[in-house]
């Protein structure tokens, strides 16, 4: 076949992963393709693989297959052996063929499947151990395909990828990149309106009308609280590294190392990103450089500030998303091994260094107690840390059973929370145990803290809902205290796989659904039991029926156990604090070493 006269082409690499063996999604974006009227200066090309059961169109899972969208058809153009859709010769192979195939006036390139919690990597193949593309890997393929033309746009179809690494990567093959800083409800972007406005619109008007007709798809299935797409000029990704790197070696030159590194990890802190879906290694930009305003001779951040109307060319957001439209990477929940993957390919300089100086050369055992576990004065359960701890102490959480009825050696997981009395500066906390649990529709919620901000924390516990399973996700927003704040966003969703890849499945709660919760058996969260399922009356608001409450615990005794994390992410836990609960109240009566 010989290169194409057309003016537009878009190339559509779709990974289909787990999110079309799971819920057919590859193949309802196929459908709105084929409902498209493509206009017939357009071409559209897709590569199909990464799933072990692909639900439609005869796709098979066992090869790639090159189709083109045709008259309202998915024609295929050829197969080849099966090969791991996050491998780098795969996707170089895909460019190499397209460009030779379908080059264009006006080229688009769609990178379709999960991106990685830390943006590191994206297009999990399913077939192949959930093997990704790599942030190397994809520069080393875009390198090597030695394509013919710069692509007018990347759209990154995937969760977590607007960040400032990524335009480094693809600005020099793109002219700008569309991307979403947060989870990508399950629907992704309108490819309908994608494919028809391509050769009708400059990229400007392209990249606004692609951001607006995502926003209305997802207002359409109701999941828009927490979208969010940005559309990025490349050709400002320079600079915008550039005032990055220079606002980090102010940090550098104003405080010494570890009072430079503290700071900007409380502005990191601060500033991520926290739409409801969020539990991912990154921080919005502009948020962390309005947080480190507020503190005693900071830096300058007017030059990354000014970069924003030059990089940020257009971004839309959902009722609860606070992004600004890019993210960096940051170790919240720190990897040795991503980490070190990091310091070797980030864009800023200064920033690695800042990084390293916190991270690099970490003792085996970062934490210690001074106390592990007493009653104070007041009768709350207390501990301590050495001064030491200071640098490592990240967060501290804890979790609460309660002894059962039957056996009295028997204790059942409740959860986790984390209402603390915190006193940071000497390293000391205490409890401000409540005798209370989240409850969802009566029942009570086996909950995980997955992200914990200076003012909201995130929970999800398992429940099935019309008998599917799911997890219940909802954010605890702070008041003035913690007691004076509220359950905001409670929505189900799909949680996080075997791998670690969030779900891009969302759903409210609505009147007429079958709920129930899991009740844990032991103090392991995996031995559980089905409570009896109740029915929200139909009629219901979206508002009440994911609504999140506080239940009062039933009168007995309870066991109360801290749980610290250090940067690394490793836990060290307390001895045991036992509560007796009756008629509303609770008591600490004893400390019992764990």
């Amino acid at each position: 076949m010989q290169a194409q006269s057309n003016a537009c082409t878009i190339y559509i690499y779709l990974c289909g992963s787990n999110l079309e063996t799971k819920q057919g999604l590859a193949g309802k974006n196929l459908d709105e393709l084929l409902e498209a009227d493509i206009p017939s200066d357009t071409k559209v090309v897709v590569q199909t693989g990464g799933s072990t059961t692909w639900r439609s169109h005869n796709i098979k899972n066992d090869k790639l297959q090159r189709y083109e969208v045709r008259d309202k058809q998915l024609v295929l153009l050829e197969e080849l052996e099966n090969a791991s859709m996050g491998d780098e010769s795969t996707f170089k192979n895909f460019l190499t063929w397209g460009a030779g195939e379908y080059a264009a006036k006006r080229n688009m390139l769609v990178m379709w499947d999960h991106g990685g919690k830390s943006a590191d990597k994206v297009c999990f193949d399913e077939n192949f151990d959930y093997d990704a593309l790599e942030q190397t890997e994809l520069a080393s393929a875009f390198k090597g395909a030695q394509l013919p033309f710069t692509f007018d746009m990347v759209i990154f179809d995937t969760c977590f990828m607007s960040t400032l690494e990524n335009a480094a990567l693809i600005s020099d093959y793109a002219q700008y990149m569309v991307v979403s800083q947060e989870v990508v409800p399950s629907g992704g972007i309108d490819y309908k309106a994608l494919v028809q406005d391509f050769s009708a619109k400059n990229n400007k008007e392209l990249g606004e009308s692609i951001c607006d007709s995502y926003l209305a798809k997802c207002k359409a299935k109701e999941l828009d609280d927490a979208a969010e797409l940005s559309f990025l000029d490349l050709s400002q990704t320079n600079s915008m590294i550039q005032a990055v790197n220079d606002l980090c070696e102010q940090f550098e030159m104003t405080q010494d190392a570890k009072d430079a590194t503290f700071r900007i990890e409380n502005a990191t802190k601060s500033s991520a990103i926290c739409g409801a879906k969020n539990i991912s290694n990154l921080f919005d930009l502009q948020g962390f450089t309005n947080a480190t305003e507020f503190f005693d001779d900071s830096p300058s951040t007017q030059k990354v500030a000014d970069m924003f109307d030059e990089f940020v060319v257009y971004k839309i957001t959902g009722n609860k998303t606070e992004s600004a439209g890019v993210s960096l990477y940051f170790p919240f929940n720190y990897d040795r091994q991503e980490f070190q993957t990091y310091i070797k390919t980030c864009p800023m300089e200064a920033y690695a260094e800042l990084l390293k100086s916190r991270y690099s050369n970490l003792p085996a055992q970062m934490l210690e107690f001074e106390d592990r576990g007493s009653i104070t004065p007041d009768g709350d359960f207390k501990i301590s840390f050495s001064e030491e701890s200071a640098r490592y102490l990240t967060s501290v959480t804890y979790t609460l059973a309660k002894q059962s009825d039957e056996d009295p050696d028997t204790y059942m997981l409740l959860g986790s929370d984390c209402n603390i009395k915190q006193d940071w500066d000497h390293l000391t906390f205490s409890s401000d145990f409540y005798p209370t649990w989240p409850s969802l529709w009566g029942q009570r919620l086996l909950t995980s803290i997955v992200l914990m901000l200076p003012h909201v924390v995130a929970f999800s516990a398992p429940v099935r809902a019309n008998n599917e399973a799911w997890d219940f996700y909802a954010v605890y927003a702070f008041g003035d205290n913690y007691r004076e704040g509220e359950y905001v966003d409670g929505a189900l969703w799909g949680g996080l796989d075997a791998n670690g890849i969030p779900s891009r499945n969302y759903a409210l709660l609505e009147g007429g659904y079958k709920i129930a919760a899991y009740a844990a058996t032991s103090t392991k969260k995996e031995e559980v039991t089905l409570l009896e399922e109740v029915t929200i009356p139909q009629g219901t608001s979206d508002e009440d029926a994911n609504h999140v409450e506080e239940a009062p615990l039933e009168d007995g005794r309870y066991r109360f156990q801290y749980v610290a994390t250090d940067i690394a992410g490793n836990s060290l836990t307390s001895d045991y604090g036992i509560f007796e609960v009756s008629g509303g109240q609770a008591r600490l009566v004893e400390v019992q070493p764990q």
